[in-house]
Formats: C-alpha cells, sequence, structure tokens
C-alpha cells in the first residue's frame, strides 16, 4: 500500500530532477535509510512501476538509487546526463592528475574539498565546461548540477562526495 504522503514527496524529488538514494548523509557524519526509497523500494513490483508508467514515465530502481526518466523522449543523452557524465569526468579526472585516488570522492567521511576543485579547475578542463554549456566555476556548477540532483553531498567537513546515484551515474557512463 502507498504511504500519500511519501509518495508526494518521491513525486516531487523526481519532477525537480533529483534522484532517491537509499542513504542519506546525516550532519552528524553518519548514513542514514531514506524513508522515499524504501517506499520505493518496497512497493515498486505493486504499485509504483505501473504508477509511473500510466503518467508516462519510467520508474528506474537501482541499486542504492532511483530516479525517472520520460517514456517519451530519448533522454539517454540529454543535456543534463551531459552536464553530469562532463562534471563527474573532469572531477575524477583532475583529482586523479593531482595525486588523489577516486575512493576520495566515494569515502563519506573524506570527499574533495573546495581547494582542490579549483585546483582542478584548469584552462583545459574550463574549455570543456564552457563546450558543455557549463558557464559557471567548478564549484558553482558543481553545487548547480550535482549537488542539486542528489548525484553529490557535502559531509560535515564541508567537502564534496558522490551518493548513490553519482557513483553509479560514473561506473555506467566510464565502466568503472
Amino acid at each position: 500500500m502507498i504511504d500519500k504522503e511519501l509518495s508526494r514527496q518521491i513525486y516531487r524529488e523526481f519532477m525537480n530532477g533529483r534522484v532517491i538514494n537509499e542513504l542519506v548523509y546525516q550532519k552528524d557524519g553518519s548514513m542514514q535509510p531514506d524513508a522515499r526509497y524504501e517506499e520505493l523500494f518496497n512497493n515498486y513490483d505493486s504499485d509504483y512501476r505501473e504508477l509511473y508508467e500510466n503518467i508516462g514515465y519510467e520508474l528506474v530502481l537501482k541499486d542504492g538509487f532511483a530516479f525517472s526518466r520520460s517514456l517519451d523522449e530519448d533522454d539517454s543523452y540529454s543535456d543534463v546526463a551531459m552536464r553530469i557524465q562532463s562534471l563527474l569526468m573532469i572531477i575524477a579526472r583532475g583529482i586523479q592528475e593531482l595525486g588523489y585516488d577516486f575512493e576520495l570522492l566515494t569515502t563519506h567521511d573524506a570527499g574533495v574539498g573546495d581547494h582542490l576543485l579549483e585546483q582542478v579547475e584548469t584552462d583545459e578542463k574550463r574549455d570543456i565546461l564552457l563546450a558543455c554549456g557549463l558557464k559557471k566555476s567548478l564549484i558553482d556548477e558543481v553545487k548547480n548540477v550535482l549537488e542539486t540532483r542528489n548525484i553529490a553531498y557535502r559531509n560535515a567537513k564541508g567537502k564534496l562526495v558522490l551518493t548513490a546515484a553519482g557513483r553509479g551515474f560514473f561506473a555506467e557512463v566510464f565502466g568503472d
């Protein structure tokens, strides 16, 4: 049985282009289950999959995160997906060029600080951002694209960490 309040929250998240992650970072540094993900997971086959199909969306439930996409559009390479891919590529390549492991981006008590993101933003990477329609600084675009959509979050230290969705997106796009 669908929980109406959680269902409304889920719908708002999806219509605002956000993903819902299984775990959500808390200010105390812990990772807690998200009731909205649990609601989707527990009622996916019985209710939500068909509900979203009936309104023209595919509900995608992956290991650790969920999102919706339109059935009417081929958004496999939408502007948003391209921006996410570009930012992930720039950040991952940049931190590795600076001598750091990719795991820095995926460990909730580590993360990548703004000082590293500033070092990553070389002229070459700025050109890539501009070619992808990302006109603001790398830090601003990370906030606008990755953090707003729940692809990444800031931990208690203020450092950037990829969510399950961010890790999943990275793995799918880059085969990692």
